[in-house]
């Protein structure tokens, strides 16, 4: 039964009794899960039952995915003195169950006022959506603290015109700050309206019929739209279980490192080398073999002293570097080594440092 506002409205699901704060506030689990199966929460009041029963209809060939009903079909957030959602969340999360995600609809109860201690706040004045939006926080904030990933389904159109637009003020509330604590939002008003955004019955089922998709009552819904209903966070479970995957593919397979040719090459580029050459200067002598007993050293080469010899040759008359500018003005070699200037870098070698990247 979902309970709207101060009147109570006759459906075919069961009405969950108010739970102890203490204990486990689920029902038994729709489909049986294996031990590396993705456990999906569903919770919520009436709507969120019929979210729970689509999803199992999902699902239900699957054995890798469990869908865990946490539903409460009379309970919102407007009245957290007989029942307060927190509270089950936090009894969700140390319960037995692992839980790799969740799904919350929830607001079918929620048209009446807040008590707030000894005062009254009427329905959906500034005051009221204060308080609304800071519990809806505070639900979502509780799979955010866990890094669950969360799926807040909005609140449909329903056949009673003043219902349904307190379910609008209501959608606003949640989609703010459900977003805000980290939750994803998703719509379900458009899929049970007309061209008109009237409310409909009838529509398109997921494959193209029109049929039935809403109860008698304007508000419960058929199977065909239960499994409509179910469909709108599809997307965001697979999302979900990916992620999920790559978490644990990632904690477990080791990383390796392939070994092609040229990779490990790459690491060893002699970058003094490619200067030199690109300078149009010999190559350094290779290093003499180091005596037995000694360290394996390279040359050590002072960074302040000024170069007065190339390749430690002294220097000679007959040395260009040394025969007024032989080189030229515009010579690299001249431009670097005799007056001093930086050595112009080209795109993509270790010392162009331009930004951004050409």
């Amino acid at each position: 039964m979902v309970a709207v506002g101060p009147r109570a409205i006759a459906a075919e699901r069961r009405v969950s009794s108010g739970p102890k704060p203490a204990s486990d506030q689920a029902r038994a689990v729709v489909i049986p899960k294996t031990d590396r199966g993705f456990t999906i929460a569903v919770l919520g009041d009436g709507f969120a039952e019929a979210l729970s029963e689509g999803l199992a209809l999902t699902y239900g060939d699957q054995s890798d995915v469990t869908i865990l009903d946490k539903t409460h079909a009379p309970f919102g957030l407007s009245q957290n003195e007989k029942f307060e959602w927190p509270v089950a969340v936090q009894n969700l999360f140390s319960g037995r169950d692992r839980i790799d995600a969740a799904v919350i609809m929830l607001g079918a109860n929620d048209t009446m006022p807040i008590t707030q201690g000894t005062a009254v706040v009427d329905l959906q004045t500034p005051q009221w959506r204060q308080l609304y939006g800071e519990r809806v926080a505070a639900v979502a904030g509780l799979f955010q603290d866990r890094h669950v990933p969360l799926t807040w389904v909005g609140l449909p159109i329903v056949g009673d015109a003043d219902l349904s637009a307190k379910f609008v003020v209501l959608n606003e509330i949640i989609r703010d700050r459900a977003v805000k604590a980290g939750a994803t939002y998703v719509d379900s008003w458009e899929a049970f309206s007309d061209e008109a955004g009237q409310y409909s019955g009838s529509g398109p089922d997921l494959n193209g019929r029109i049929v039935k998709l809403r109860a008698a009552d304007g508000i419960d819904f058929t199977r065909a739209g239960e499994r409509k209903l179910a469909s709108f966070v599809e997307g965001d479970i697979r999302r979900d279980q990916q992620r999920a995957a790559a978490v644990s593919a990632s904690a477990t397979t080791p990383v390796n490192i392939p070994d092609q040719p040229g990779f490990d090459n790459a690491l060893e580029v002699d970058i003094g080398a490619q200067i030199r050459r690109e300078a149009g200067l010999p190559a350094l002598l290779p290093d003499k073999p180091a005596a037995a007993g000694l360290p394996k050293v390279g040359r050590v080469i002072s960074l302040t002293t000024p170069a007065r010899s190339i390749d430690g040759r002294l220097a000679d008359t007959e040395d260009p570097l040394f025969q007024g500018r032989a080189y030229g003005e515009d010579h690299l070699a001249e431009r670097s080594l005799v007056a001093g200037l930086p050595i112009q870098p080209r795109p993509s070698r270790s010392d162009d440092f331009t930004w951004p990247k050409r």
